[in-house]
Order: C-alpha cells, then sequence, then structure tokens
C-alpha cells in the first residue's frame, strides 16, 4: 500500500462548453456542487494527506466559498491558480504539492468515480496505473482533408480515465522534460510513457465515470446519480 500521497483535482472548467455561466466543477449534480463528489469519496482516505486544486482565477473566489460552505476548509485543502491548459494545471498542482512520494491526479468533471477506484489506486502494487475502459466503437483515423485514412485495432485501445496515480518524482520528471520540449499532453498516463517510455498499468474503470463536458452530459449525469448513486451501486 502506497503512503505520502497527494492528490490534484483539475477544476479548470469556465463553463463555456456546458453553457453555463457557473464553471462547470460548481454546477450542481444530485443537489450538490460537482467538485464536493470527488472530496466525498477522498476524504477518508487516510494516505491521502494532502489535496491541491487548480482552477482559473475568475473562478478562485467561488471555488473557496463552496470548499468552506461543505466543511473543506482546513489544511488539507488547497486552491491554486491553474494555467490555461490542462496540462498547465497539472504542472502547477505538482509545484504546490511537498513531501509527497506518490500523486493522484482526478478532475472535478468525473463525479462518479467511486471511492473504491481510489482505493485500488492506493493499494496496487504497480507505482504507476490509471483508470480505463475499452473502447465498445469503432475509431477510424483522418487525414488532413477530412476524409477517412484508415480504421484502427479497437482492441488494441482503451478510453482512458481517472483517477490516475504516479511517483511524484517520476511524473514531475516527464512534466519537465515535456517543457523542455514544448510538449503538453491531454493527459498524464500518455505524457508518462511517451516521455519516459515508461510503463503504466490500466486499471478496469467503469462506463459510470463520465466526463462531464456538453450540456447533455448533465443531463447523463442525473440519470446516473438517481440510478447508481441513490440506488447503491456506486461504492
Amino acid at each position: 500500500m502506497k503512503d505520502k500521497i497527494g492528490l490534484i483535482l483539475l477544476a479548470g472548467g469556465v463553463g463555456r462548453r456546458t453553457q453555463r455561466k457557473v464553471p462547470k466543477q460548481l454546477l450542481l449534480v444530485g443537489g450538490k456542487p460537482m467538485l464536493v463528489h470527488s472530496l466525498e469519496k477522498i476524504e477518508d482516505i487516510p494516505q491521502i494527506a494532502s489535496v491541491v486544486i487548480p482552477c482559473a482565477d475568475e473562478a478562485i473566489e467561488k471555488t473557496r466559498y463552496v470548499l468552506d460552505a461543505w466543511g473543506y476548509d482546513g489544511a488539507k485543502y488547497r486552491i491554486v491558480e491553474g494555467g490555461a491548459t490542462r496540462h498547465e494545471s497539472v504542472s502547477r498542482g505538482l509545484s504546490s504539492l511537498s513531501g509527497c512520494d506518490y500523486v493522484i491526479i482526478h478532475e472535478a468533471a468525473r463525479p462518479f468515480a467511486a471511492k473504491a477506484d481510489f482505493l485500488r489506486l492506493v493499494e496496487i502494487e504497480d507505482r504507476n496505473a490509471t483508470l480505463g475502459v475499452p473502447i465498445p466503437f469503432t475509431v477510424a483515423e483522418v487525414d488532413k482533408t477530412g476524409n477517412l485514412s484508415g480504421a484502427l485495432d479497437r482492441s488494441a485501445l482503451v478510453n482512458v480515465q481517472l483517477p490516475q496515480i504516479f511517483e511524484y518524482a517520476t511524473l514531475a520528471a516527464a512534466h519537465e522534460k515535456a517543457a523542455q520540449a514544448g510538449r503538453q499532453y491531454t493527459e498524464d498516463a500518455s505524457l508518462l510513457h511517451d516521455q519516459l517510455g515508461v510503463a503504466v498499468r490500466i486499471v478496469e474503470g467503469s462506463a459510470t465515470n463520465i466526463k462531464i463536458t456538453y450540456p447533455s452530459d448533465l443531463v447523463i449525469a442525473e440519470s446516473i446519480y438517481r440510478s447508481f448513486v441513490i440506488g447503491g451501486a456506486d461504492d
């Protein structure tokens, strides 16, 4: 079992794609801010000693208000200004953590990751791991003209989910190397493997662990909450 774990909870949304004036991590799902769903899952995991929440500068005060209102106002929780991209927000989160051997990365836009998901990453023997699920649909390559140029073997593909866990020093080194190369990534398992060739274990995820991006996702989220969370399937 791993100890001395920090967690970066990405909360950089400003509401553009969800078409809301409120940042999506603060939108209500099942009657509570999306951000709170994730915090509830990890608050009783003793190995997670500190939580850093990178968010947009204009959302810092609203995020702090939500944390205070829901009782997450202790020294364990810190809000920092995120970057212009997800990649930059992770880098800033890493810089804000200290004394951690491992780091879990999650995003507030995935409110239905279960506590069991976090515990599996804490307990797994592999040093670097991410949730993932098989891709149930066909994925094709497209050329620069917009025409189909090839088909990918979906049996060799995976839909990467969060949370993810990494050795802190290894991930920090991968981010430093990516910065020197001028590269940015949309998630960190790919970054780690691409920059350092480090193996990342795929841990079975869940179809209900959706990322909320568009207005229709909020409708789906309410259905998942009623059917799986209230129904008791989400542990």
